[in-house]
């Protein structure tokens, strides 16, 4: 779990993504240019389950435009909550160039967090749309689907959400842009 949350806290941070051979498989070794990777540990349900999450984290990171779109300058991060190490928990904004938000929230202690609160820029819904707690993956499978905005002001931010924030995990909330879609321009 403790690797998954870390994995997943990687890939949302900006900057270039590397991993090394046999990183997807959780394998125990080094990776060597002597040998060919570890795949005998697909035979063990820990680590298949891993590898399983290794591909989806890819495939959502690929699909997901504010994980890497605006990874250049600070325009598409932002820094919700970095100083709660009492907690282990840290929460960060990253932005696509359509304003679409994705909320990074990493809880890296061993204690489930019920009722936890970030500050966030605006009203309305965000969903839950990744989580390293999913059963599939290997976890329990506590999630939070539909989460809606409190009016409470927290960490500089309008208005607030409250989440179950499992241990050693890594959660991705989405909320699409408000800005008005441009007028379309027909013939006459």
């Amino acid at each position: 779990a403790n690797l998954r949350a870390y994995i997943a806290y990687m890939y949302a941070h900006p900057g270039k993504k590397l991993i090394f051979m046999g990183g997807e498989l959780a394998q125990f070794d080094e990776w060597s240019e002597e040998r060919e990777i570890g795949w005998n540990l697909l035979s063990f349900d820990k680590h298949r389950r891993y590898w399983e999450f290794s591909k989806a984290l890819g495939l959502f990171y690929r699909e997901t435009p504010a994980m890497w779109e605006l990874d250049g300058g600070w325009e598409g991060f932002d820094w919700l909550s970095c100083d709660n190490a009492e907690q282990n928990i840290i929460s960060f904004l990253r932005k696509d160039k359509k304003g679409n938000e994705l909320i990074t929230v990493c809880n890296f202690s061993s204690v489930t967090r019920e009722h936890y609160r970030i500050g966030v820029p605006r009203r309305g819904r965000y969903d839950e749309i990744f989580s390293t707690d999913e059963k599939r993956f290997g976890g329990e499978g506590r999630l939070n689907p539909h989460i809606y905005t409190k009016q409470a002001s927290m960490h500089g931010r309008p208005c607030c959400v409250e989440l179950t924030l499992p241990a050693f995990s890594t959660i991705f909330l989405y909320k699409k842009s408000s800005a008005p879609s441009k007028p379309s321009v027909t013939s006459i």
